[in-house]
């Protein structure tokens, strides 16, 4: 029975109504870049958000911010800082039409930066196993918007690692067409695919209690404000098609590392 119910939630929310998770057209919180994806303990970070708003709300959305030590986001908790009593919480508003690298179809980065600076060791690594200092404990900072009486909430996870080696973001991203750097709009059945920096080797001690080494996976959400795409998700070596009749004026990939590391492409067209 529990498989039927499920069946039917599914089936009801596949109509044209329903929104398509690669499609830009209002204003959506796309991701959190951090200058560095993991630190040392008492390290400081910059935080960018990166936003959409194809549709043009004008002015600012104001916005706060909450600073704390992961609850266990990955293991089902809420993202959330109540349980934290050290927990920091501030303001922090977008101008909307100076998002970078240009305000072109108001899509990219914004223009203001939350430095933080996580907790020393003492506090981030109290009660941890040698092998969670090593595999790094979260710091997360949550930016929750409000625009139009609507709410809009993004987090972002900061790994403190006692490592002595540090994840940096993919670098050098470039959008391709069949095969060829993006000079006009995708058009149906086109090919889409991204390059980026090679992947990061790490080190991580598994369950046994033993280090071992790891390549980095790199997965790409592909965002467009016209049509979509036959897989929206993919990895960075997989073949992508755009599908639709209409004409897009913005394609963006976004690259994880799934290490934190966060970069973007987007090409925009006349």
């Amino acid at each position: 029975m529990k498989y039927f119910i499920l069946f039917l939630l599914c089936i009801s929310c596949g109509g044209d109504d329903f929104r398509k998770v690669e499609k830009l057209d209002g204003l959506r919180v796309l991701g959190i870049v951090a200058d560095k994806p993991e630190v040392a303990p008492s390290d400081s970070v910059d935080v960018q958000v990166l936003i959409s708003d194809v549709n043009g709300i004008e002015g600012t959305i104001d916005g706060t911010y909450e600073l704390c030590i992961d609850p266990g986001i990955s293991r089902g908790a809420s993202v959330s800082c109540s349980h934290d009593p050290n927990k920091i919480v501030g303001s922090f508003d977008i101008a909307i039409a100076t998002l970078l690298p240009n305000d072109q179809f108001r899509t990219g980065l914004s223009t203001e930066t939350l430095t933080i600076t996580v907790p020393g060791e003492a506090s981030i690594f109290y009660g941890r196993s040698d092998g969670e200092k090593f595999n790094g404990v979260g710091y997360i900072v949550v930016f929750t918007f409000t625009t139009n009486n609507q709410t809009h909430k993004a987090f972002k996870r900061i790994i403190v690692t006692n490592r002595g080696s540090y994840n940096n973001n993919p670098t050098g991203s470039s959008l391709l067409v069949n095969g060829s750097l993006v000079s006009q709009s995708p058009v149906d059945g086109d090919e889409l695919s991204v390059t980026s920096s090679a992947p990061e080797s790490y080190s991580v001690i598994n369950i046994d209690g033993i280090q071992e080494n790891r390549l980095e996976k790199y997965e790409i959400s592909w965002y467009t404000n016209a049509g979509t795409f036959n897989k929206p998700k993919a990895f960075i070596n997989e073949i992508v098609n755009y599908e639709g009749d209409e004409s897009s004026t913005l394609t963006m990939a976004l690259i994880r590392d799934e290490r934190g590391g966060l970069h973007f492409v987007k090409a925009s067209y006349p």
